[in-house]
């Protein structure tokens, strides 16, 4: 079955591509990129990419777990902030640039900070209990107009902007009121 929907996937990925052609980068984001790859070729003191791995799973994992609290999430972004300093210091060990899966580690590690403090940002901004974030300080689950809610992140120029956009029903109504952790609100279907 795979087989089929993957080819089936890569028929229509190509006919796309070629219909809407592609865009040619901008000389600054080659260069950006250009920047990165060869700042982790750097011998100079700093963090490997491993070391800086480890930390951005040591601040998910002891920081920003499923249990939640202002407290440890205002920690996690000062540990995140410290990282991202690093960044720009954090080396390979092996030099060679084929199947250098720790080049490929270093390139993503940028993402998964963002990625990161994105939902530390969310779970900071969203102050109630909901699906599989518990805030200690905020056990209730909030389903009035307030907080049934996506928030939709964006990171521009550094600059983090949250935005509230409505739950789409898909249903009859969504649940209603305030109600401990893990109860049903009134209503009767899950929002998506």
């Amino acid at each position: 079955m795979t087989q089929v929907w993957g080819r089936r996937a890569g028929l229509f990925a190509a006919a796309y591509a070629k219909s809407n052609g592609l865009r040619k980068p901008a000389k600054s984001e080659i260069e950006k990129a250009t920047v990165k790859i060869l700042r982790l070729r750097s011998t100079s003191p700093g963090p490997t990419v491993v070391e800086v791995r480890q930390e951005i799973r040591r601040i998910a994992g002891e920081l920003v777990g499923i249990v939640r609290e202002e407290k440890c999430l205002d920690e996690a972004l000062a540990c995140i902030s410290d990282v991202r300093s690093e960044l720009v210091r954090q080396r390979v060990q092996g030099q060679d640039p084929r199947f250098n899966r720790e080049w490929v580690e270093g390139l993503q590690n940028e993402n998964l900070l963002d990625v990161l403090e994105a939902v530390v940002r969310a779970s900071l901004a969203r102050r109630e209990s909901r699906g599989a974030m518990y805030r200690v300080d905020y056990p209730l689950t909030d389903d009035s107009e307030q907080w049934l809610c996506n928030l939709v992140l964006r990171r521009e120029d550094g600059q983090w902007t949250i935005q509230k956009e409505p739950v789409h029903e898909f249903c009859v109504s969504l649940p209603r009121g305030r109600h401990p952790y893990g109860q049903k609100g009134e209503g009767n279907c899950a929002a998506r």
